[in-house]
């Protein structure tokens, strides 16, 4: 039996695997995280609710917390604004997403995997590929192309300003979390303010109200 290593599941040669299989798994798990929490949930419980052995989970899956990983990815819906017309009301769009993003259901069980309290390496590394990036890179994308429309400075640093993006919505998140700060202004109102700032320092127009 051979290890993928990108992927952090076992692979066997022979017949092909059912698919439909894998995605019974996923889909109990994601049904089991909010009930039960990722320390509440095991593997007997993923393998019964999915009506399958556990040796058939762990054929797909080394260990319970690369499949809540993969189980996570499959469940966050695409992140919304990212074919706005105007990547400014996009991007708004964007942050919208993240400050909702972990106040519940299995979505909420993300903050746990990104930051446990004793980080192991290869866990943030298949976190980092199968969740971060892909949203990363379609943040990306809508940045590019308000350089490329001219609304942005030619030298806008993408990575860093999608790095300000989620670090600001972040920390607004959690403050309302903790109650530290009430919720004030509506979410979009917020994430408008968020946007207004970044789109000033990579030398965008402000916003006409």
């Amino acid at each position: 039996m051979a290890f993928d290593v990108k992927s952090g599941r076992r692979s066997r040669g022979g017949r092909p695997r059912d698919p439909s299989l894998d995605q019974r798994i996923l889909d109990a798990t994601i049904e089991l995280l909010p009930q039960q929490g990722i320390d509440g949930t095991s593997m007997d419980d993923i393998a019964s609710r999915a009506g399958v052995s556990k040796p058939t989970i762990y054929r797909r899956w080394t260990s319970k917390e690369l499949l809540i990983i993969d189980a996570l990815a499959a469940s966050l819906p695409p992140l919304n604004g990212i074919d706005a017309d105007d990547p400014r009301e996009g991007l708004v769009d964007v942050v919208v997403d993240i400050l909702f993003l972990g106040t519940g259901g299995p979505a909420g069980m993300l903050g746990r995997l990104s930051d446990p309290p004793t980080p192991d390496p290869e866990l943030a590394s298949q976190f980092e590929a199968r969740v971060v990036n892909p949203q990363r890179r379609t943040i990306a994308g809508l940045l590019q192309r308000a350089i490329d429309a001219g609304s942005l400075s030619a030298d806008a640093d993408i990575e860093t300003s999608i790095d300000l993006l989620y670090g600001a919505a972040f920390f607004r998140r959690s403050r309302v979390a903790l109650r530290f700060t009430e919720h004030g202004a509506s979410t979009r109102e917020t994430a408008q303010r968020i946007v207004d700032v970044l789109w000033r320092g990579l030398g965008g127009e402000a916003r006409r109200s």
